[in-house]
C-alpha cells in the first residue's frame, strides 16, 4: 500500500468512528418518527444503513481511497435526502431539534446541528 492508500484509509476510518454515534442517533430516532407520523418505510433507516454498506463495501474490496471519496459523496446524498426529508415533514423536524438539544454529549449536539446544516447548505447550492 502507497502511503496515501494507508493516509486515506486512516482518515475513513477517523471519519466512521466519529460519525458513527450521529448515525446510530438517527437510526434510534425513526421509531420516533414512526409515532408522530405513522412513518411505515422510514427513508432515514434506508439512507443510514446505505451509506454505512457503501463504504463498508468501497474500503473492504476497493483502493481505501476511492472507498473514502465514496463515503464523502454518499455522506452528501444523505444530507441531501435528509434534509429534503425533514423540509417535508416540520413537526418531525422540530422534534429532532428538540431532541437533539436534549442530549447531553454536547459533540453529538454540535455534530448532528452541524450536518443538518450542511444539508441545508447542500441543498441551497444545487438549487441556486
Amino acid at each position: 500500500m502507497s502511503s496515501v492508500e494507508i493516509i486515506g484509509t486512516i482518515i475513513a476510518i477517523v471519519i466512521l468512528a466519529k460519525n458513527l454515534p450521529t448515525l446510530l442517533f438517527f437510526n434510534s430516532m425513526k421509531n420516533r418518527f414512526r409515532n408522530l407520523e405513522k412513518i411505515r418505510d422510514s427513508t432515514i433507516n434506508y439512507l443510514f444503513w446505505a451509506t454505512l454498506i457503501i463504504f463498508l463495501i468501497f474500503s473492504a474490496f476497493i483502493i481505501p481511497t476511492i472507498g473514502f471519496l465514496i463515503f464523502i459523496v454518499s455522506g452528501m446524498i444523505f444530507s441531501l435526502f435528509f434534509s429534503l426529508f425533514l423540509l417535508s415533514k416540520p413537526s418531525i423536524y422540530r422534534a429532532l431539534v428538540k431532541e437533539i438539544l436534549r442530549q447531553s454529549n454536547s459533540w453529538l449536539r454540535w455534530m448532528s446541528v452541524l450536518g443538518t446544516f450542511l444539508g441545508l447548505l447542500l441543498l441551497y447550492l444545487l438549487f441556486w
